[in-house]
């Protein structure tokens, strides 16, 4: 295929996170094409802590020679804005200038991609060109209110789709096509007025809803998203000790419903491996 790519991974101060997540994604089969740029958020009103700058920058260093493709840090200039999406739109208005680039993916950094994740996204844009693909599972999205009419499970066909030309969206495990980066290169979204629930994906998906554009989410999720603690949700339990027991931690946790069960305070779906074939075909459909 050898479609050209970018990755962001916009992290702000959850390392054992990040470390799982660049784990998988060194696992993944990845194109040589693919470039990946680790975005760091930097709230002025939200200083890190000494140690936790110090573990990102061990993870950064861990990984940054790891991989055979192009691995670039951004440093996000220091900002107040609610939230992530600073960072992340920041992040995607400047990859959509690089030129000659294909799809552009947002994995965040609480996030566990499987190795077929990219071959599953490619295999899509090029049969289906939607404006996206999420490769998380529908129901994934903190925003329940327009995704929900939507609402499917899993049913174990790892070729099966749903396409959506109704707004259905979710932010952390997505790729964006070259219509994407055009819309994208032309956005001047206002970084002052973001807000619990006026955030990057909540414009995102509005937009997708507003001008019918076409998502495609799969049957068998290819992404996992593991954030049971965050600026979102606060009631999980964070793990303790040094990096590497945190880390190691949520490692055990992504594959034992119980232990996440146990460290969420709810049913979080478990990490599984799939592979993707050329067979993929659309199921279902919304609106019909």
């Amino acid at each position: 295929m050898n479609m050209r790519s970018i990755v962001i991974i916009p992290t702000f101060d959850r390392p054992e996170f990040l470390a799982l997540c660049l784990e998988h994604l060194k696992a993944a089969e990845i194109s040589d094409n693919t470039s990946i740029w680790l975005c760091e958020d930097i709230h002025v009103d939200k200083p890190k802590h000494f140690t936790t700058e110090w573990e990102i920058l061990a993870v950064l260093r861990e990984f940054e020679f790891s991989f055979r493709t192009s691995f670039r840090y951004i440093g996000r200039n220091p900002h107040s804005t609610y939230g992530n999406s600073y960072n992340v739109l920041s992040a995607l208005c400047e990859a959509a200038l690089v030129p000659d680039v294909d799809l552009v993916y947002l994995i965040e950094d609480d996030v566990l991609i499987t190795r077929d994740f990219f071959q599953w996204n490619e295999l899509v844009h090029q049969k289906f060109a939607p404006w996206a693909s999420c490769a998380g599972p529908i129901m994934g999205s903190l925003n329940f209110a327009l995704n929900g009419p939507e609402a499917f499970y899993n049913n174990g066909d790892v070729h099966a789709v749903h396409q959506s030309s109704s707004g259905a969206y979710l932010s952390w495990a997505t790729c964006f096509s070259k219509t994407a980066l055009q819309k994208f290169v032309a956005w001047t979204p206002q970084y002052d007025t973001f807000e619990p629930g006026q955030e990057q994906d909540i414009l995102i998906q509005r937009m997708l809803e507003r001008e019918k554009l076409t998502t495609i989410f799969p049957y068998v999720p290819r992404a996992y998203h593991m954030g049971w603690y965050s600026y979102h949700l606060s009631g999980g339990l964070k793990p303790t000790g040094t990096l590497s027991e945190r880390t190691q931690c949520i490692r055990n946790a992504s594959t034992n419903s119980e232990r996440i069960l146990r460290f969420a305070g709810y049913d979080w779906p478990v990490y599984q491996e799939h592979k993707a074939t050329s067979e993929l075909y659309i199921k279902s459909r919304f609106p019909k």
